[in-house]
């Protein structure tokens, strides 16, 4: 009887954790909101310059993360979901040869940061575009990246302003 608890433990919790583990290729997406934005995750990589364009032709923009109550909120809906531990392009690039960084898609300088420890990074002198990645515990970080990496990207609804 013992080695049957066994056995069936073994192949129920396999089971459990196989069905929960994402890797990066497989196809979700989802559409969640948070306070007066609607987001959408796509989960097709490209690059920041593609993922404008795509948001753009959905219209929608790029992600701006306004504010640290934002931040957390959109963190913590991201974790419900299961999408962690992967980087997302924001709307989020740093101005030519200044320290300042900007919402592409609103077209303000950028007042709230939530850099991840040592970041912005400087390390290759190319990295100018934003990144958030949520964690698995509901919290997350931004941090620079290529502007050619390829991503995921996070779309959000156009601004009324």
């Amino acid at each position: 009887m013992n080695s049957f608890l066994a056995l069936s433990c073994f192949f129920i919790c396999f089971i459990t954790t196989f069905a929960f583990v994402k890797d990066d290729t497989q196809l979700w997406s989802h559409t969640f909101k948070v306070q007066e934005k609607s987001f959408f995750v796509n989960s097709d990589k490209m690059n920041f310059t593609e993922a404008l364009d795509y948001c753009k032709k959905n219209n929608l923009q790029l992600a701006a993360i306004e504010t640290l109550a934002e931040s957390e909120h959109l963190y913590k809906e991201m974790s419900y979901l299961g999408i962690f531990l992967l980087p997302f392009w924001s709307s989020g690039t740093k101005l030519s040869k200044s320290n300042e960084w900007i919402w592409l898609g609103l077209g303000e300088l950028i007042t709230f940061f939530d850099w991840n420890d040592g970041e912005p990074s400087t390390k290759d002198g190319n990295e100018f575009c934003i990144a958030i990645n949520p964690d698995y515990t509901g919290h997350g970080f931004w941090s620079s990246k290529s502007c050619n990496s390829s991503i995921f990207s996070l779309c959000q609804s156009v601004s009324k302003n």
